[in-house]
């Protein structure tokens, strides 16, 4: 009985690596990188996002939904761009987000 060479699937072809999603992420890079001295303004408008979150949403239901989801996109953001200024841009703003919201629930 002949044995055939198994090799696991290739990850090389998956759309983060080629094609359409390689320039995005090229142009959000070069996005990021133009407008570098101007990220960390963004770092209070997150943080009064937090806090204009705990006003808006109605009781602690919400305010823990806001916080989980803040920090999932923190996750996904450092995830996916981890190597890039704009991911690692998402995901301190998307923390800053949940800080503000902790730091008034508190």
């Amino acid at each position: 009985m002949a044995t055939k060479n198994w090799r696991a699937p290739s990850i090389a072809g998956w759309p983060l690596q080629t094609g359409l999603m390689a320039g995005l992420r090229e142009r959000m890079e070069r996005v990021a990188e133009a407008e570098r001295e101007q990220l960390p303004l963004w770092l209070p408008v997150g943080l009064g996002l937090g806090i204009a979150a705990w006003f808006a949403l109605p009781d602690q239901g919400a305010w823990t939904a806001f916080l989980l989801t803040a920090l999932a996109a923190a996750v996904g953001a450092a995830a996916a761009g981890l190597n890039s200024r704009w991911g690692r841009a998402i995901a301190i703003f998307s923390l800053f987000g949940a800080f503000g919201c902790g730091l008034i629930w508190s």
